[in-house]
């Protein structure tokens, strides 16, 4: 009886997360402006180095995006991207259910929240930053993501003072101007609500890399509500586990 049961939730779960899920896919073009590089240190992952900047993209035709070129941020500091590498099975979803992999779970509504008004106040003060051309500016913005995203992520919610210089997620070294930039980005955040519209791409197989998606980018699904998103990410987690986390190329 018990068998059965579980076996008809997992059924249903099926249903709803394959009925939710919108199959994307994209092709990593690199960094335009190029990248800088930081040493980064977090609490779950421990120091490594990694690229911070602007991520380019093409989607590819057939999916439920519109083919043509993407810009983004990532919020995913445990899986890696190549340079010229392809995935097939990116889903969009809201901000609130991802990262996917993240040791300390989805990223809470303060912290989603915060993402969207750094997005507002950076863009009243330097345009969108989905478009910058200095690297300076799309490192510093990158960093400031990372710190909303993953400072003391382990024990949610997000609080305090934001900080590249101090706490759980900090640069301990690499380009300082956009680490001073990132601190100024963070340190326009007041708690004011924000109309932003952003939201995450994620992949549920070994290349899941989540990034911001503005959308200014051509959408022809329905992005999925979080009773859906839930019910994927547990049948994701059913039918993978918890595997083996892996650095940011």
């Amino acid at each position: 009886m018990k068998a059965t049961a579980i076996g008809t939730l997992l059924g249903l779960i099926l249903l709803v997360a394959a009925d939710a899920r919108a199959a994307i896919s994209m092709r990593f073009d690199g960094f335009v402006p190029p990248a800088l590089g930081v040493t980064i240190r977090d609490g779950a992952i421990g120091t490594h180095a990694t690229s911070a900047g602007l991520l380019n993209w093409t989607i590819l035709p057939g999916g439920d995006l519109a083919a043509g070129t993407l810009q983004s941020y990532c919020i995913d500091i445990f899986q890696d991207i190549d340079f010229g590498q392809t995935v097939s099975d990116y889903s969009i979803s809201q901000l609130e259910s991802s990262p996917v992999y993240a040791p300390g779970g989805f990223m809470t509504a303060d912290r989603a929240n915060s993402l969207r008004e750094l997005v507002t106040d950076v863009t009243a003060l330097h345009g969108s930053p989905f478009s910058f051309s200095s690297s300076i500016l799309a490192a510093g913005f990158q960093l400031a993501v990372w710190e909303i995203v993953f400072e003391d992520d382990l024990t949610q919610p997000l609080g305090g003072t934001l900080s590249l210089s101090n706490g759980d997620f900090k640069v301990t070294s690499g380009s300082s101007a956009a680490v001073s930039q990132a601190n100024a980005f963070l340190a326009l955040l007041n708690g004011s609500s924000s109309s932003a519209n952003v939201l995450a791409l994620t992949s549920p197989t070994a290349q899941d890399v989540a990034v911001l998606l503005p959308t200014t980018v051509p959408w022809t699904g329905a992005v999925p509500e979080p009773a859906s998103l839930l019910s994927w990410s547990v049948l994701g987690l059913i039918g993978l586990g918890w595997r083996r986390l892996r650095r940011v190329a």
